[in-house]
């Protein structure tokens, strides 16, 4: 070959490697683009939903649709009381002190929101519920009166049989008293009313008022009792609240008795078990309603 022709040759070559150069550079950068685009759809994503529940846990608003824009995975993650909703795996949205209860994994492009209001004598939170259109709620054998309460914005059936039921990811069965043994991908709550017990595919935890029993029906049993440890938390801020209230009116007014209220309210401050909220709660309300009974300020 001469040399005019080797010359040609090294320079297809040089041009070869330099488009080869270039195609990886813009392969990189589109990569890049979309990861960030992907990235800032995420935190978008995450701003309407902080957004949302803020609104939910600081107004009386009752329920809620949460548009997202977009089909979207949602992955919830509840550890050591710090709980977060992964974001189509790019963004981890905080959800901070809030109680909320929602599965484990949703994908959608919107949320189904509901709140109800934590109040034990008295108002301590307001728990906020997400779920989504696309997960199935069957209840079997189920109370009319727990039933009824949950909003029918909620892709939610009551049923006669367990037979027949779709057993798959997006199907959850709440059976009231009765232990189904048939199904293997669909989740699976057993609720025992009368002791107040919860079987979660055979994992047990306990419920004390219809808040908790609404949690369990819209989460798994981890999250349970991760967000039940911050809901006590919530309990022994505000038990102190009134603690505090309790010394000062019994300071300035001294003819009224509120020593075994504060008492029972200081208990509220260091439980560490939902239950004890509940053997407490009776007296708290009798007692108060005896103080004001008597002439003297209600505490709560």
């Amino acid at each position: 070959m001469n040399k005019k022709g080797q010359e040609i040759q090294f320079n297809w070559i040089l041009i070869i490697i330099a488009g080869a150069i270039i195609l990886a550079f813009f392969s990189i950068f589109i990569i890049k683009y979309i990861d960030l685009q992907e990235k800032k759809e995420a935190v978008e994503i995450g701003r309407t939903l902080d957004e949302s529940l803020r609104l939910l846990e600081s107004t009386q608003t009752l329920y809620l649709p949460i548009e997202l824009g977009l089909t979207t995975q949602l992955e919830y993650f509840c550890i050591d009381e710090t709980a977060f909703i992964k974001i189509n795996n790019n963004y981890d949205q905080n959800i901070k002190d809030k109680v909320v209860y929602l599965p484990t994994n949703l994908k959608d492009n919107s949320l189904i929101s509901w709140v109800y209001s934590f109040k034990q004598p008295f108002f301590i939170t307001n728990i906020i519920y997400l779920s989504s259109s696309s997960k199935k709620y069957y209840f079997y054998n189920a109370p009319e009166e727990i039933y009824n309460q949950i909003p029918n914005i909620f892709n939610k059936e009551k049923v006669n049989l367990l037979s027949n039921l779709p057993d798959n990811k997006d199907v959850k069965i709440i059976s009231f008293g009765v232990l189904p043994t048939t199904f293997e991908d669909a989740e699976v709550l057993v609720v025992d009313t009368e002791n107040k017990k919860l079987n979660f595919n055979g994992q047990e935890a306990y419920y004390y008022g219809d808040g908790l029993l609404f949690g369990a029906i819209f989460s798994d049993y981890e999250h349970y009792k991760c967000i039940e440890n911050k809901l006590l938390k919530k309990i022994h801020v505000v038990s102190d609240v009134y603690s505090r209230k309790a010394s000062y009116l019994s300071a300035t007014n001294p003819s009224c008795d509120y020593t075994k209220l504060k008492t029972a309210l200081d208990k509220l401050k260091v439980i560490n078990k939902i239950g004890e909220y509940e053997e407490t709660e009776k007296f708290l309300t009798e007692e108060n309603m005896k103080i004001y009974g008597g002439g003297c300020l209600a505490v709560f």
